[in-house]
């Protein structure tokens, strides 16, 4: 009998994408994928969950094991592996032994996305504002309030000309990026104040940016990434 298939996607975006990027989440979907449900509780991240593990192999035919967020029956979250060759590449999961699934995908230098505060890639971004104050101080605020399972963007106040609001954005995918990130906020391309792989979660990316004063009173507006010619999926916040 055929080997059942899994479909990868990106952890952020939750989208089938064209490719995922080394050091980025991503999940993959089946069926009967691990025998229990587990989720890893220690840092570094453990390679078996439960009874399942995953090897993925690049275009140059090496095989790596990924590190494991989360395993169900239905879905594995899981770190695609640094030093990943770029092309097409092969994601096989095992329960002990035995080859369970197998799907396969396309490896990128940077495949961003963006995550959104409904965990599936659209609506409000999962994001929070930095008010900087005349005196250099700052204060955290969040954009966006969550009820019944629903993430619903507050409006940014963007205040008088003595301060400036920073985003601060979450996504996977862009680490490696060349050229310093682009992020389109509405109409306006904002001034991107760094990007980085983020320390203390396994594979989560940080862009930062300061929100356009253009854009006050524009209300929810689209907020897109931009990585070396490549497109993110796009999250939005409200600005008043």
């Amino acid at each position: 009998s055929a080997l059942p298939q899994v479909s990868i996607i990106s952890g952020a975006s939750f989208t089938r994408v064209s490719a995922l990027a080394p050091g980025s989440l991503a999940s993959a979907f089946g069926v009967e994928l691990s025998g229990g449900t587990e989720q890893a509780l220690t840092l570094p991240l453990p390679t078996v969950l439960s009874d399942a593990t995953v090897k993925l192999t690049d275009s140059s035919g090496t095989e790596q094991r990924a590190s494991l967020f989360f395993v169900s029956p239905g879905q594995i979250n899981l770190l695609i592996p640094e030093g990943m060759a770029d092309g097409p590449a092969t994601l096989s999961t095992f329960r002990g032994d035995q080859l369970s699934a197998s799907g396969t995908f396309q490896i990128q230098s940077v495949a961003p996305g963006l995550f959104s505060a409904n965990s599936n890639g659209s609506g409000v971004a999962a994001a929070i504002a930095v008010r900087v104050m005349p005196d250099h101080s700052q204060q955290l605020e969040p954009i966006y309030h969550c009820s019944s399972g629903v993430c619903i963007a507050d409006p940014i106040d963007l205040g008088p000309e003595s301060e400036q609001v920073a985003l601060e954005l979450y996504g996977t995918g862009f680490r490696h990026f060349s050229a310093l990130p682009q992020v389109t906020v509405g109409t306006q391309n904002a001034t991107v104040l760094g990007a980085a792989a983020q320390s203390q979660y396994p594979g989560l990316d940080q862009v930062n940016i300061w929100i356009p004063r253009s854009l006050i009173g524009a209300g929810e507006v689209n907020v897109i990434l931009w990585v070396d010619g490549r497109m993110s999926n796009t999250v939005t916040i409200n600005v008043q």
